[in-house]
């Protein structure tokens, strides 16, 4: 390993710290926002039904008829409201990626450049941002991505992040091929069920809460796991 390859201290712990602050405020607001949208569904439904049922008060053999609309309109509103859940989800999530891992990563090692002695190859890839280039500069540093328990989380990490912002592609495929629960309805239904022809699309990924945890606990892991930086000045 490279001898002063490391991370200030500062640093990480910045990065920690921020990082706790948006994985506390997507708990305690984002998701906390649509546990109840079950409940408000049958709201709004209750609520139409009342008023339909104002409007033709007259007419008791229509009773079955409002409440088919009313119920309509209440599941309308679930999947609207999920719909929004899950975008918000996503981009969240996907924003772990690019905030927490690859943007501050890539200020870190360029700000560390000259120490480390990168090439100007190694310069070029650590801009490009692509996970696997970087992971090629850090293994040739000494330290490799492959080796920590952290890896695959991360890795797919990348590959929800892509989806999200290209829907379709490599990475929607590769995606699915590793993990299908993650896109609807194969978060429904079993093992051994499959769909004809199926293409995956970013616009029916499903990030779960437990999905959104344990990509920031590789995250979390990823940045504890990196040595603390030794000083040439020491």
């Amino acid at each position: 390993m490279h001898p002063y390859f490391g991370i200030e201290k500062w640093e990480r712990a910045n990065t920690l710290r921020l990082l706790a602050v948006y994985r506390r405020e997507m708990q305690e607001r984002v998701f906390a926002a649509f546990t109840t949208i079950e409940d408000e569904a049958e709201r709004v439904a209750e609520e139409e039904f009342q008023r339909l049922a104002s409007a033709h008060a007259s007419d008791d053999g229509r009773a079955d008829i409002l409440a088919d609309r009313a119920r309509d309109k209440g599941v309308d509103h679930f999947m609207d409201l999920e719909f929004v859940a899950a975008g918000v989800t996503n981009l969240m999530t996907a924003g772990l990626y690019h905030t927490f891992w690859e943007t501050r990563v890539r200020d870190w090692l360029l700000r560390r450049a000259d120490l480390f002695r990168l090439s100007n190859a190694h310069r070029e890839r650590v801009l490009r941002g692509d996970f696997g280039a970087v992971a090629k500069v850090l293994g040739d540093l000494g330290w490799h991505l492959e080796g920590h328990d952290f890896f695959a989380d991360l890795d797919e990490l990348r590959l929800v992040a892509n989806t999200v912002k290209h829907a379709r592609g490599d990475s929607a495929n590769r995606l699915f091929e590793r993990n299908r629960r993650l896109f609807c309805p194969f978060d429904r239904m079993g093992e051994d069920e499959m769909i004809a022809s199926y293409v995956p699309d970013g616009e029916n990924l499903r990030v779960t809460e437990a999905d959104f945890e344990r990509y920031a606990e590789a995250v979390e892991r990823f940045w504890r796991a990196l040595p603390v930086a030794a000083s040439p000045w020491d």
